[in-house]
Order: structure tokens, then sequence, then C-alpha cells
């Protein structure tokens, strides 16, 4: 049995489908699952711009200084108001993730290891 704070995988989609964005302010982060789960069920994301996230975010989502509260607030509400920017990195996002082959990332990977 869950403990009463936790929500099921299965909750876990509604509560992505029915979010207007994914917030991430994160000090601090190499790869943020949230960020691809975000992506593909075509949620937007605004995101700090920190370590990986820069890259892993790209073009698909909004970045702000998670150390400077004016400029978070700012580029929430950019995307909270404008419908069609929340819609233009939806679709970003979506074909970013899509995009993935599981394949060349381990072949990658497995290049990248037995380099040590």
């Amino acid at each position: 049995m869950l403990p009463k704070r936790c929500i099921s995988y299965e909750e876990l989609l509604y509560v992505y489908k029915m979010s207007i964005m994914l917030v991430m302010p994160t000090l601090f982060e190499s790869v943020s699952i949230p960020i691809y789960e975000s992506f593909f069920l075509k949620v937007p994301v605004c995101a700090s711009n920190v370590v990986a996230l820069t890259e892993q975010v790209g073009g698909a989502g909004i970045l702000f200084d998670p150390n400077d509260v004016y400029d978070m607030a700012k580029k929430i509400s950019i995307l909270l108001n404008n419908e069609n920017l929340r819609d233009e990195k939806k679709t970003l996002g979506f074909e970013m993730v899509s995009n993935f082959n599981h394949k060349e990332y381990k072949d990658k990977l497995m290049d990248v290891l037995n380099q040590s």
C-alpha cells in the first residue's frame, strides 16, 4: 500500500496531462526525467538554466536563472500567458523525445565506457 502522499504512475499521467506546464526550479540536475516525461506528454517546460538542463531543454522549453526569483517569475509568466508559445514548446519538446534512438544512445555510451 502506498503512503497517502504518493500518487500512482497511472495518476501521474493525469497530473501531467492536466498541467499547464512543468516548472523545474532546481539548482543542480544532470538529467531530469520529469522534463522528458513532460515533453513526451506535450506539457511545456520552464526549467532552471543549470548544468545539463540547458542542453536537455534546448529550444523546446523556457529557461530561467534559479537564483533570481524575478527571472523565474517572468519566464513562468511568459509561458503561462502565451498559449501560442506553449503550443510551440509542446510541439518542439515532443519532436525532441520522438527522435530518441535508444540503441544509438546505448552504442555511443558503450563507446565512451570502452575508451576508459
